[in-house]
């Protein structure tokens, strides 16, 4: 089957992020893409940085969502949107644009690893 037959949301919500906020889930996929749990909870400074079980997660920027305007918290949805940039959807022009970024996203997580 080729990418262009499967689901739009198959292929391209599961693969490309859609923005950053104060929470933000993602699907195993956005995991893997983004190098991991290890990498997002040394990358983002979220307050918040869940593993979900099915390998997701749920990222929370401040633990009281009362402070969400405050300037220290804008920073680090700030900085979770340069973390997402890589596999925002934000970066498509349209729908065949980010079928075929998902699918080179995809892609990617096949290659063998090198030694």
């Amino acid at each position: 089957m080729t990418i262009d037959r499967v689901p739009f949301f198959e292929v391209v919500c599961d693969t490309l992020a859609r923005d950053a906020y104060f929470g933000v889930f993602l699907g195993p996929v956005h995991v893997r893409l983004l190098g991991g749990m290890e990498r997002l909870r040394k990358d983002v400074p979220y307050e918040v940085i869940e593993a979900l079980s099915g390998g997701g997660a749920f990222l929370m920027a401040a633990s009281d969502p009362l402070r969400f305007e405050a300037p220290e918290v804008q920073a680090r949805v700030e900085r979770l949107r340069e973390v997402l940039a890589p596999i925002s959807m934000a970066q498509a022009r349209d729908e065949r644009d980010a079928r075929a970024i998902a699918e080179r996203l995809r892609s990617g997580l096949h290659e063998p690893k090198g030694p």
